[in-house]
């Protein structure tokens, strides 16, 4: 018995049982040594077992072993579901076709999928690093103003958020979500990206033309206004204003014919006028002499 502990005491515990024969203490103890060396067999099976990865197995441990063991044994399986489940999700960002970019709560980039690269790769020469060197780096080197986006994705209330950003020539569309962990805490921001310079020029200049039609709507409603009130003068009997509207368009067209007949009526009128002050002072004559005669 002092034997087969000694060696199980230096780590042998593959040990046979012990074949004592008799009624005394010494068979108990036997028992009890035979019983020990079972326990700690079965408890380096399963220890074995689990290094391998095999934790469906059955074990004959009871008690705080088996419940230790047992406690182990569905942390292990917990965390190989969790790992599967992290494989499936490293997969999904490995394969997504957006630009996507983690960095972790110090800001330090940590991932990005190969997409990310690829773009990446397409505007190196704007870049302040290389693209190899940018996980390890701070998202401080992408900000001319660092500060005020640590201070937006510090807090992962402030998130998500969306912004742009100017890489040389380029322009970049962000869209930052907090990533949490399952028990909430935040572990840094999420960057789904995109290069957007054609878009962004293209909504430049949409909103250029728009401007410009706005523009050229006002000036329209102006010169209308404009020769509306000269029109409603006119209506009213007042020939002496003037359309101050021309140019080579159909506004400044109507503007210049409109103005040209009323000038030709306004000296119409002034003729008429004339002929008018004539006939009267003809009548006036041929009054006097009416009355001469008779």
């Amino acid at each position: 018995t002092a034997g087969k502990m000694s060696l199980i005491a230096k780590g042998d515990i593959k040990q046979d049982d012990l074949t004592i024969n008799s009624n005394d203490e010494i068979s108990q103890l036997r028992l009890s040594f035979n019983q020990m060396t079972d326990t700690m067999q079965e408890i380096a099976r399963q220890a074995e077992d689990i290094a391998e990865g095999r934790l469906d197995q059955k074990y004959k441990l009871k008690g705080d072993l088996a419940d230790a063991f047992g406690t182990m044994t569905q942390q292990l399986l917990d965390k190989e579901e969790s790992d599967k489940e992290m494989k499936q999700i490293a997969a999904l960002m490995e394969n997504n076709p957006s630009n996507m970019m983690f960095a972790d709560h110090d800001f330090i980039v940590r991932y990005m999928n190969p997409s990310s690269i690829e773009t990446l790769k397409t505007i190196e020469q704007y870049l302040p690093v290389k693209v190899e060197e940018i996980i390890g780096n701070s998202i401080d080197i992408f900000h001319k103003n660092p500060q005020m986006q640590r201070d937006i994705l510090s807090k992962p209330e402030n998130l998500p958020h969306k912004t742009q950003i100017q890489v040389g020539p380029e322009i970049l569309s962000l869209n930052i979500n907090a990533n949490m962990d399952t028990d909430g805490k935040y572990l840094g921001p999420l960057v789904d990206w995109a290069v957007v310079t054609e878009s962004f020029k293209a909504e430049e200049k949409a909103k250029e033309a728009s401007a410009r039609e706005q523009q050229q709507a006002e000036d329209l409603k102006q010169k209308v206004d404009s020769m509306l009130a000269v029109v409603n003068a006119a209506a009213h009997g007042d020939l002496t204003q003037k359309i101050t509207i021309n140019g080579n368009d159909a506004i400044g067209q109507m503007g210049k014919g409109l103005g040209d007949l009323l000038s030709n009526l306004q000296t119409s009128i002034s003729k008429i006028s004339e002929t008018a002050k004539t006939l009267a002072s003809s009548s006036d004559k041929m009054s006097s002499v009416s009355q001469n005669m008779a």
